[in-house]
């Protein structure tokens, strides 16, 4: 059985004035879900739920099932068992425009260097909304550059991506999936290979985006960006478990210790901040 910690959910005040019924559910549901690559579970099955305006947080060790977990909700890998939800539709019956305008996913993978440039890459996160054999209008270039500006790659829109650091692509590829315009943003790391005042601008447009209605799925190996960010958290626990819960509730130094298999320790910071570190 799941470990699961009890998490109050979010308010849904004023989604069923706006004209559906679906919008009073959660966004994402999922339910006694198995995953994992080549029919092979990677853990105990699963049950959560995401709000609209909630952020959930990934915390796990590496190989743990992070990344298989976000395909898997995305329907990139097929579940094993179990069900998931989208606005109450059944993932597995949703059409690709659909799953397009639900959820929009990037990950730090290798992409083609070839003559793409930034605002090329931007733009093929609007293909779903215009079909893949009709041109770019100009609503989806003011959605490019919106995205753009938001990450603030406007001065690298003309780029070719083989010009870029490592860190500038990842934050190119989350441009694309923030230009999809989905009501959820699946993030796979989304700090990989950011210095610390890109981390520090990624946190600030997950929570814009979360302050706009969006929800957001995020993994990450810092526990420090969960505190800063997350209203939920899965947390992979040892022996196949993963537990569900509020941030507080998870976010403690004990769990992240058998977590990961090292001493963390919680901190105070001059200012007040609660903080995780290694003990030294």
């Amino acid at each position: 059985m799941m470990s699961q910690v009890k998490t109050e959910p979010a308010s849904a005040q004023g989604l069923a004035e706006r004209g559906s019924p679906e919008l009073a559910l959660p966004l994402l549901q999922v339910a006694s879900l198995s995953f994992g690559p080549a029919g092979l579970a990677l853990a105990e099955p699963l049950s959560f739920t995401l709000e609209r305006g909630r952020c959930l947080v990934l915390l796990g060790p590496n190989g743990a099932g992070k990344t298989s977990l976000m395909r898997t909700l995305i329907g990139a890998l097929p579940a094993l068992g179990g069900s998931i939800r989208w606005g109450g539709r059944v993932l597995a019956g949703m059409t690709d425009r659909e799953r397009a305008s639900m959820m929009a996913f990037a990950a730090p993978r290798p992409v083609d260097e070839s003559a793409f440039t930034v605002e090329h890459l931007t733009l093929l996160g609007r293909v779903a909304a215009r079909g893949v054999w009709n041109s770019a209008t100009a609503d989806d270039h003011e959605r490019a550059a919106e995205a753009l500006a938001l990450l603030g790659l406007e001065g690298l829109r003309d780029r070719v991506l083989a010009q870029l650091s490592d860190g500038e692509r990842q934050l190119a590829q989350i441009a694309r999936a923030l230009a999809q315009d989905a009501q959820a943003l699946i993030l796979d790391e989304p700090a990989a290979s950011l210095d610390l005042a890109r981390q520090a601008s990624i946190l600030a447009t997950v929570r814009k985006l979360l302050e706009g209605g969006r929800a957001v799925v995020l993994s990450t190996h810092d526990p420090n960006h969960a505190l800063a960010i997350a209203d939920q958290v899965l947390l992979w626990e040892p022996g196949g478990r993963i537990a569900w819960g509020s941030a507080p509730a998870l976010l403690q130094a004990a769990r992240l210790s058998a977590a990961y298999g090292v001493e963390v320790r919680r901190y105070c910071a001059d200012d007040g901040a609660t903080l995780f570190g290694l003990r030294n």
